[in-house]
């Protein structure tokens, strides 16, 4: 029998769809499958922009703020951007991933500061 030689490299070719979009998130909100997936929703955390807004205007003709008092409770808006659905293997290897480049990023950062 004659042994496969096994390739010494691997070649990615990255292909980028035309509707190819970066979504903003501040947030995520996920579970677990019952198959043991991750199920992760990025999503924008952030204050509600009023339908309407009213602003006085002063006798010169510019728009002044009108003064008001502090919401009890403060509301906010979860817009939701993208969900993924990824395997264990793959969650720990992403999570992974991106721990160091919070590393990498941070050790920059007090390189920079050091200057």
């Amino acid at each position: 029998m004659t042994e496969k030689k096994q390739p010494k490299r691997v070649k990615f070719i990255t292909n980028w769809p035309k509707d190819y979009k970066i979504y903003p998130a501040n947030s995520a909100w996920g579970a677990v499958s019952g198959r043991g997936d991750f199920i992760i929703h990025f999503l924008l955390e952030r204050r509600p922009i009023p339908a309407e807004d009213v602003q006085n205007v002063s006798e010169d003709g510019l728009i002044v703020p009108i003064e008001r008092e502090p919401p009890e409770e403060m509301e906010l808006v979860r817009d939701m951007q993208v969900g993924i659905m990824i395997n264990r293997e793959q969650t720990v290897s992403i999570a992974n991933w991106m721990l160091q480049q919070v590393k990498d990023y941070e050790a920059l950062r007090k390189g920079e500061a050091k200057k």
